[in-house]
């Protein structure tokens, strides 16, 4: 696929998933897709994750790696996300392979690797939307302490949050609500019990929708 192919491809994928010319921006001219992009393709589409497999870890030193596969009608294909300092300023390493492994996947999946990345590979991708210059940053949330966040049932409210839904797709999209929205104000120490929750119940709905 030469420059002309690729230039037509993503004008042909913006319209395919309905995504407005914001999804996509040039960062020193490399084409740069939305993580919230890729998981919408996935939706759409019914790509199909395995559960990621962890390559290495080390919390302390923010080294992550982990290993995932993807399916989308025949196609199979697989991917690793990594973190470590040197690519990555977020708080939550785990969170942001899993995003690096299964947004390169969804775009092997879809025949645009290689020309397409997400905005997750690199910290200096996200800093290149032109979208983010000049824009305020808010200060991250500050976590509760683990007795507020007991006192005020956050625990219990999390779980009801991902064990009530009814399929996969539900649940996936309810994570990402945790993921967003909880996860950041929690106590750091309650994130593997969370994700825990959401693995297990998420295995549960698997099964029950290929019995």
């Amino acid at each position: 696929m030469d420059k002309k192919q690729a230039k037509e491809a993503l004008a042909k994928l913006l319209k395919k998933y309905n995504f407005d010319s914001s999804a996509i921006w040039d960062c020193h001219g490399t084409p740069v897709l939305l993580h919230k992009a890729c998981e919408q393709i996935a939706i759409v589409e019914g790509i199909q994750f395995e559960r990621p497999a962890i390559i290495e870890n080390s919390t302390k030193d923010g080294v992550v790696a982990v290993m995932v596969e993807g399916v989308f009608g025949d196609k199979h294909e697989w991917s690793f996300g990594e973190v470590s300092p040197k690519n990555n300023k977020n708080a939550y390493p785990y969170s942001m392979a899993e995003k690096r492994a299964k947004d390169r996947v969804v775009l092997k999946l879809i025949g645009m690797s290689g020309y397409l990345y997400s905005e997750d590979e690199m910290d200096d991708f996200k800093e290149s939307n032109p979208a983010r210059k000049g824009a305020d940053q808010a200060p991250a949330p500050a976590r509760k302490s683990a007795a507020q966040a007991k006192r005020d049932g956050d625990n219990d409210t999390v779980r009801d949050i991902l064990q009530s839904a009814d399929t996969a797709e539900e649940l996936d999209a309810r994570w990402q609500q945790v993921e967003n929205d909880w996860l950041p104000i929690l106590p750091l120490s309650w994130e593997d019990s969370i994700r825990d929750t959401y693995e297990n119940h998420r295995d549960t709905l698997k099964e029950k929708e290929t019995a």
